[in-house]
């Protein structure tokens, strides 16, 4: 029962890690944009375009730490041994 019930909440911490894991490639997506942008548009836009990847590069980094907050989340929930652990570690 009890492994029952930590597997699922390691679903759930995996979950949240997929979610966060989907905003990071969106901002990839947007920093290939961005560097096409800079690459091929207009010579005045370019210093929007540098901070817009400064900004997008800086959120990938944030994003990736709290991806692997919860992804190792997920890996301790199946590594407490007995009870007490298990009820210090959430």
């Amino acid at each position: 029962m009890i492994g029952l019930g930590l597997r699922q909440l390691q679903d759930a911490l995996n979950r949240k890690a997929d979610f966060i894991q989907r905003e990071f490639v969106a901002a990839s997506d947007r920093l290939q944009v961005v560097g096409k942008l800079l690459m091929e548009g207009r010579p005045e836009d370019r210093e929007k375009h540098r901070a817009e990847q400064l900004a997008l590069r800086e959120r990938q980094q944030v994003l990736a730490e709290e991806i692997n907050l919860w992804r190792d989340r997920a890996r301790a929930v199946i590594q407490q041994r007995g009870g007490d652990a298990l009820r210090s570690y959430i």
